[in-house]
């Protein structure tokens, strides 16, 4: 039947134009051909047709309901959601499934769920009409279904146009995802199960879906592809393969796998003549990343199986103690947390990484003997305001000691005084004086400054005291840079250190004075010594007074 009716539409160029045709839906745009022309045009052939209506009154079409949303039209899922039957077979289960996904084409993370669903049921039947007696199973159908309910992910834009089209892709142990998405609303999602015990590694895996998403984008005749992906990787190869600026660094064991794939992606952009750029974003900010996870309990229930658990493992089911953990450990050469982590989930697999880490942190050989290295938060910081966050420090040159308050916003502007002892009274002594003239910052980043008097200075002046190599060990880098710059000034001109400062709050770039520190500071422009002239005044006085007229006769 599609073909005849698409042989008679396609009897006139327009009609075929206005018209084209679908499985038993046909979508008429009435900006070219009106919609009673086409079905008079069918009847001629003996085509009978129901009156047509109008999307955005609500009408089913393709098994979907689209329906207005402000100048948008839209479409959600026709059929309800299936409830929870008392009894579940493979059937059922794969019958739930499908009516939720179906031939949709946007389901998020409905698509994993469903097939980790079929894989549990698979796992714990036999036959397609065998009862299902496993209530992790049932707690899982559920859970979904209850979810579904409140938030059904089968949704979406209904008109998509034009040739740009942004490729969200990601993979992880479970499953490989893709998102095409076009001015911030999705138009298609896709995922596929990994297989069980995948030896794949994950770079592999998430390439995998970086070809799969720009298929899947070639199915939309797209011309320009953002591809997203949070794979640091797998970015750098794809911006090496479409640039050519650099070979393909790799040495691993799936080497000529890596090439083989990015060779087909290069092959795929140059004879669709593709416009291809990729962007790295964090795994929050991918699109794709929702398809490729399930809960975690979820996974320890697929971790299970579908055999009962051993006898001789009923004693460790739950967890291993510290010490158990550590009569394990130590043997095996006070290995990593990872290789431990394996060593350990060989006798007890639902041992949790986190106890495992916390055991060898207690361990004394490995604290004593090459502890390895602590990471801590990174922070930024520079912000916004100026002489809002101020670092300041103590700081010396040639014997002297200076205490440096360097601003942290945009100006870099800093200000050097010198310290005639190195204590308390004579650091709040300057900071006091600093702050008459110029307020005091909201925030003061400094090394240590602990003291009593020092702590009553900054609740009289509301300053807020973050002390950097406590917390953010990485330290005040805008005031280490800012000493480094100032003290080169000194040594290589042989000046004095105000001079110094002086020169740094100069501008930055050779052409615009906004760029100063001080010039960020100050509401007026700063004059440099030596350099702007001084303008000549020529005052013209009212006088009866001619010159050389004598005074006294």
């Amino acid at each position: 039947m599609t073909t005849i009716i698409k042989t008679v539409l396609m009897q006139d160029e327009t009609t075929a134009k206005a018209a084209p045709a679908y499985i038993d839906d046909i979508y008429v745009n009435e900006d070219i051909m009106y919609a009673d022309v086409v079905r008079a045009k069918l009847e001629s052939f003996g085509l009978i047709s129901k009156d047509p209506k109008r999307l955005k009154d609500g009408v089913p079409v393709l098994g979907l309901e689209v329906y207005e949303k402000g100048n948008t039209l839209r479409w959600k899922q026709r059929s309800a959601i299936p409830e929870l039957p008392s009894i579940l077979t493979r059937r059922i289960v794969f019958s739930i499934c499908g009516k939720l996904v179906g031939h949709l084409p946007v389901c998020g993370w409905l698509r994993s769920a469903t097939g980790v669903l079929k894989r549990r049921v698979i796992a714990v039947t036999k036959g397609w009409d065998d009862m299902v007696d496993d209530d992790s199973l049932q707690q899982m159908m559920a859970e979904m279904l209850s979810r579904v309910h409140r938030n059904d992910p089968a949704q979406g834009e209904w008109q998509v146009s034009g040739n740009k089209l942004n490729a969200w892709v990601d993979a992880s142990s479970l499953a490989t995802g893709v998102v095409l998405e076009q001015l911030g609303a999705i138009v298609e999602d896709a995922c596929w199960l990994r297989p069980k015990n995948d030896a794949q590694h994950i770079n592999l895996a998430e390439l995998d879906a970086t070809l799969k998403g720009l298929n899947l984008a070639l199915q939309w005749q797209a011309k320009v592809v953002h591809l997203h992906t949070d794979s640091l990787c797998v970015y750098h190869w794809l911006t090496d393969t479409l640039t050519g600026k650099a070979r393909i660094k790799t040495r691993a064991a799936s080497e000529m796998l890596v090439r083989r794939r990015l060779a087909i992606i290069k092959r795929i952009v140059d004879e669709y003549s593709l416009q291809v750029d990729v962007t790295l974003v964090s795994s929050m900010q991918n699109l794709a990343d929702s398809l490729t996870r399930v809960p975690k309990r979820w996974i320890d229930v697929m971790r299970q199986g579908s055999d009962p658990p051993q006898q001789t493992c009923a004693a460790v089911t739950d967890q291993l103690t510290p010490d158990q953990i550590r009569t394990i450990h130590q043997p095996s050469g006070h290995s990593g947390i990872r290789r431990t982590t394996y060593f350990v989930r060989r006798v007890c697999p639902s041992t949790t990484r986190a106890s495992i880490k916390a055991a060898i942190r207690s361990c004394e050989e490995c604290q004593r003997i090459d502890p390895a290295p602590s990471q801590w938060q990174k922070r930024k910081l520079e912000v916004e305001d100026n002489w809002y966050q101020v670092g300041m420090d103590v700081t010396h040159y040639e014997g002297r000691h200076f205490l440096t308050l360097t601003d942290c916003g945009q100006t870099r502007f800093t200000i050097w005084r010198l310290l005639t002892r190195q204590d308390a009274s004579s650091i709040i002594r300057q900071l006091r004086a600093v702050s008459f003239e110029r307020s005091a910052p909201l925030e003061i980043h400094a090394p240590t400054f602990r003291c009593q008097e020092f702590k009553k200075f900054t609740q009289e002046w509301g300053i807020r005291m973050c002390y950097r190599c406590a917390y953010f060990p990485e330290g005040n880098g805008i005031a280490e840079q800012c000493h480094r710059t100032i003290e080169r000034i000194a040594a290589r001109t042989q000046c004095s250190i105000p001079e110094a400062v002086y020169w740094y709050v100069t501008p930055k770039d050779d052409t615009t004075p906004e760029t100063a520190p001080a010039n960020g500071i100050y509401r007026y422009e700063q004059r440099i010594k030596g350099i702007d002239v001084t303008p000549s005044v020529v005052s013209v006085v009212n006088t009866p007074y001619i010159k050389w007229e004598t005074m006294f006769g």
